[in-house]
């Protein structure tokens, strides 16, 4: 699975102001507007809104990347909720290769 694409997102939900979800989909023909509209239940008020996304190979890898960098802003360490604003991650996905910035960072996942 770990040769397999896919994308690597970044959500908000009006609802719940100053947090952003980012997480990854991988199987195939699912895309993160699919997973924004699983989201979309009764025990949450708004539709999330994908701010950010990007495309990847080894997305689990890519999403582990930036959930260690952002790990003082984990809003609930079993969920991938973080207290931040969209223009704080920006730089994640932006990057075409997010190894590159592992590396220039020193972070081991």
């Amino acid at each position: 699975m770990t040769d397999d694409y896919g994308y690597v997102y970044c959500m908000i939900n009006n609802s719940m102001p100053n947090l952003c979800k980012i997480g990854c989909v991988i199987k195939s023909k699912r895309t993160s507007h699919t997973r924004a509209n699983e989201l979309y239940t009764t025990g949450v008020p708004e539709e999330f809104i994908i701010v950010y996304e990007i495309k990847v190979k080894n997305p689990i890898k890519y999403e582990k990347i930036i959930h260690e960098k952002l790990k003082d802003k984990r809003y609930n360490p079993s969920r991938e909720f973080f207290k931040c604003n969209p223009a704080e991650i920006t730089d994640f996905f932006l990057m075409k290769n997010l190894m590159i910035y592992q590396q220039k960072k020193g972070i081991s996942i």
